[in-house]
């Protein structure tokens, strides 16, 4: 069972031919985890995150702009990474999920062009976006056994490019 919280504030200010946006928002999650089988004992966890995001928006003339951007994302675990009940059914090997996991906090900046006409619409964007805490799986012996968990240890890192061009002659 999830159930989610979540409160939003935007706020937009515009100067001549500048545009800004900043705003986010707030967000607690409640999971609470029952099993109707023996052995399964039941657990819940709970999540707060602060989920921000600015814009800027420069008009060049009415027919084009260029916008700067700042975002963040979030992903939350889901019940098999949370999960504490050990699993012993192969002999020398446990696996359990995390309850102390957290979300996954994913932040990304744009930069991008647009050109827009009555038959021609272009936009071209550049982004990077960065992950430090992404849930991983990862293993470890104790005593002869070897144990299977996850945690927050993963960092992802990705750039691109991208362009989109439409013509309607008609």
């Amino acid at each position: 069972n999830q159930d989610i919280l979540a409160a939003y504030l935007s706020y937009q200010l515009t100067w001549k031919r500048l545009t800004a946006t900043a705003g986010g928002r707030y967000e607690h999650t409640f999971q609470k985890m029952k099993y109707y089988q023996a052995g399964r004992p039941d657990f819940s966890v709970g999540f707060d995150d602060v989920v921000p995001t600015v814009q800027l928006t420069y008009k060049i003339n009415d027919g084009s702009n260029v916008r700067a951007g700042y975002s963040m994302r979030i992903s939350r675990p889901g019940i098999w990474y949370l999960d504490p009940y050990v699993d012993r059914n192969t002999p020398g090997y446990l696996s359990f999920g995390n309850p102390d996991l957290e979300t996954e906090k994913s932040h990304s900046f744009n930069l991008s062009y647009s050109y827009f006409s009555a038959k021609f619409f272009m936009n071209l964007s550049a982004f990077y976006t960065f992950v430090n805490n992404s849930i991983e799986s990862y293993s470890y012996l104790q005593n002869d056994t070897l144990c299977t968990t996850y945690a927050n240890i993963g960092k992802n890192r990705s750039t691109g490019l991208s362009g989109y061009v439409n013509y309607s002659p008609f």
